[in-house]
């Protein structure tokens, strides 16, 4: 197939073969504006209308360059981007005035009218399609253009639509029948009891060190500063190496129960 018709109806998107002028909708590839998206950065489906499209041979470059902009967009403070992903810190206002106009012209828009139930009338706007990385900035810009907003789930870092500003986890499933949504929020707290470990611990080791060095002489209180510094060092990366799960909770606990070597 050279070409899709990508209909876009409220928040919903259809793709459709383009045969004589008159769609023929691919039911199996309708979903709501920008699932199928994230579903194909996300190498989640096994089906995609994306296959359909010449260059899809390069799924996988493609994959890589549109995930990393997303990310971009959500990392980044307040900036324009051009159709090619190249960033524009001040266009000029003309500029972004026709922008729709030559978005349209770029992707040979269709207007097609629906005659619904109740007797009315719906237009919808489509735009033909003839390879993948048109289709893929298409559906990025519509997504955009209706507001949809989008995330980096903080667990698996995977790109998700939130219900609402606040979420901060996806709904996939990640480990022992359990979604990110579950584990994510219990690892956050994990974390932050070993951080809570790790300040009382340093707070403990200093109090230490200044009740040893009172009244003594200069090079007692070098070792004790020299041997704190070096503890505290150690015991960041084993901080780090807890947060990550490369060791244990309890390890790490252990390890703050080590007396400094002075």
């Amino acid at each position: 197939m050279s070409e899709l018709l990508f209909i876009y109806s409220g928040n919903t998107t259809f793709y459709a073969e383009d045969e004589s002028g008159r769609p023929m909708y691919l039911l199996d590839y309708c979903a709501d504006t920008g699932i199928q998206l994230i579903r194909f950065l996300e190498n989640e489906s096994q089906t995609s209308p994306y296959s359909l499209l010449p260059g899809y041979e390069k799924a996988e470059e493609f994959r890589e360059y549109f995930k990393d902009f997303l990310v971009g967009l959500l990392c980044t403070g307040i900036s324009f981007y051009d159709l090619e992903g190249n960033k524009e810190e001040n266009p000029h206002p003309i500029e972004l005035l026709e922008f729709d106009e030559r978005f349209k012209k770029a992707y040979n828009v269709r207007h097609l009218i629906l005659h619904k139930k109740d007797s009315g009338f719906e237009i919808q706007m489509g735009y033909v399609i003839t390879n993948i990385w048109d289709a893929l900035f298409v559906e990025l810009i519509k997504l955009v253009e209706n507001g949809k907003l989008f995330k980096q789930c903080e667990h698996c870092k995977r790109i998700f639509f939130p219900k609402d500003r606040a979420e901060k986890y996806c709904d996939r499933w990640v480990e022992n029948n359990k979604t990110c949504k579950d584990v994510g929020y219990l690892y956050k707290v994990e974390k932050d009891k070993l951080l809570k470990a790790y300040n009382t611990a340093y707070k403990t080791k200093h109090a230490e060190k200044q009740r040893k060095i009172r009244g003594k002489s200069q090079s007692t209180i070098n070792g004790y500063t020299t041997a704190l510094d070096k503890w505290r060092e150690t015991a960041r990366l084993e901080l780090q190496k807890a947060q990550k799960g490369e060791i244990t909770a309890d390890e790490f606990m252990a390890f703050l129960k080590k007396k400094m070597e002075v």
